[in-house]
């Protein structure tokens, strides 16, 4: 809830189509964009409230929301899917998009996910969490840091992962998106984007772990072994 706002701007303009509006073969719209400047602002999470219930905080026992994979065009890329983990539970998200910064010369990694908005209460929480606290400089001594860890994955295959540790949100923005052909007559979606800055970070590729686990079960037999296959002479001790 935005309060004490006032029109800081207006303006109306005329959308074209892509294809040949005087033909019929596309429209035309007229849009009217409004600009709010605001001083204050509250923010409403209803879906954490039901998850947490009416059991005093003592009692509340660790809570789960895994949503079921979002259907997103694309392509032939992989998904990620990040999971969440906070002091009080765990929340798995799937997400189109994900922005890693270069992480390599950065002391603090960070990252960015972006997709359509879904009921995600406790990272919403994260949100407003940090939202309420006027530090912007580094992790504040007040804030409940998290842990993420994302996973690109192909069909049901993990083949790149990231953990990042001690994480909170820097940055949370909601817009529209907007089809790139017709977006008036066609479609819009709502996007959420996410930017994290952490403390910690391990990469992980999953097929080479498995690789080196296969190398190392081979069927190399160790010293302890050889006293069952191997019919030992006389001279030889065999405890």
């Amino acid at each position: 809830m935005y309060k004490d706002c006032r029109v800081d701007g207006a303006e109306i303009t005329t959308l074209v189509g892509k294809e040949e509006g005087f033909t019929g073969k596309s429209g035309f719209a007229y849009v009217e964009q409004i600009d709010f400047v605001c001083i204050g602002l509250d923010t409403v999470n209803n879906s954490y409230d039901d998850l947490k219930g009416d059991d005093p905080v003592w009692k509340s026992s660790l809570d789960e929301n895994v949503l079921s994979p979002h259907e997103y065009p694309l392509g032939t890329g992989p998904r990620a899917i990040a999971t969440f983990t906070y002091d009080n539970g765990v929340e798995v998200i799937d997400f189109p998009v994900f922005e890693q910064d270069t992480v390599l010369v950065k002391s603090r990694p960070s990252f960015e996910l972006e997709g359509v908005v879904l009921d995600t209460p406790m990272l919403y929480k994260a949100v407003d969490d940090n939202l309420s606290l006027t530090s912007t400089t580094g992790p504040n001594n007040f804030l409940d840091l998290f842990q993420i860890d994302v996973e690109l994955v192909y069909d049901d295959k993990v083949v790149r992962g990231f953990n990042y540790f001690d994480c909170r949100v820097v940055d949370y923005n909601v817009k529209t998106q907007r089809d790139k052909e017709e977006s008036y007559f066609k479609g819009f979606a709502l996007s959420n984007t996410f930017d994290f800055e952490c403390q910690g970070y391990h990469p992980n590729v999953p097929l080479y772990d498995a690789m080196f686990n296969t190398y190392k079960s081979s069927k190399t037999l160790s010293s302890t072994n050889l006293k069952e296959t191997h019919d030992w002479g006389p001279g030889f001790y065999q405890p």
